[in-house]
C-alpha cells in the first residue's frame, strides 16, 4: 500500500450509555470492520486506563508480537500473564451491544457512560469522564506530536526514497 491509498481504518469517537447489564452499543461504523470471520472481536487492557477492542487480523499479529518476547526475562513474563490474561474474545447482540466483562470495566473504571474511539486500526473504549479530563490534558501537546508525526514521515519517506535500511 503506497502513501495515497486510502484504507479502512476506525476513527472518530462515540459517546454511548452502559446499561443496566453491563453492554455498551459498538457504533455500526465500528461494526463491519471488527467483527472477524468468526463473528467476533478481542478486548484487553488497554493503556491509560482503556479498554482496546481489536479485530481479528490486528489481533493475531499482536499475538505474534507479545509471543515473541523472551521467557528469560521476569518483566517480559509478567507482562505477557497480564496481557493474556486480560483478554476476552467477545460479539455482540443483535443490537450491535457488547458486554463488558466486569475486570476490564473495572481496569477502565467504566461506571455510566463511555466513550468509544476509534484509532486507525483498532479501537479504545473508555470512562467517559476520564476521556474528557485525558482530552483536556493533552490538548496542550497536540500540535507538538502532530509536528514528530509529520517529521517520522517525512524522514522514513526519504529512507524508502534512498533505499536506506531500517525501514
Amino acid at each position: 500500500m503506497t502513501m495515497n491509498t486510502p484504507t479502512r481504518a476506525f476513527y472518530g469517537q462515540y459517546r454511548h450509555s452502559v446499561d443496566e447489564k453491563g453492554r455498551v452499543s459498538i457504533p455500526a461504523a465500528f461494526r463491519y470492520l471488527l467483527m472477524g470471520q468468526r463473528g467476533s472481536f478481542f478486548l484487553n487492557r488497554g493503556f491509560e486506563g482503556c479498554i482496546m477492542a481489536y479485530p481479528e487480523e490486528k489481533w493475531g499479529r499482536v499475538v505474534e508480537l507479545v509471543n515473541s518476547v523472551p521467557l528469560d526475562d521476569e518483566n517480559m513474563r509478567w507482562f505477557k500473564r497480564q496481557f493474556f490474561s486480560g483478554a476476552k474474545e467477545v460479539s455482540t447482540d443483535q443490537q450491535g451491544r457488547v458486554l463488558l466483562p466486569q475486570f476490564l470495566k473495572d481496569h477502565a473504571k467504566i461506571t455510566a457512560e463511555v466513550v468509544v474511539v476509534g484509532v486507525a486500526d483498532y479501537v479504545e473504549i473508555w470512562d467517559a469522564p476520564t476521556w474528557d479530563k485525558s482530552v483536556e490534558e493533552k490538548m496542550s501537546t497536540y500540535a507538538r506530536s502532530a509536528e514528530k508525526v509529520i517529521q517520522s514521515a517525512i524522514a522514513g519517506k526519504r529512507q524508502v526514497q534512498e533505499g536506506l535500511p531500517g525501514v
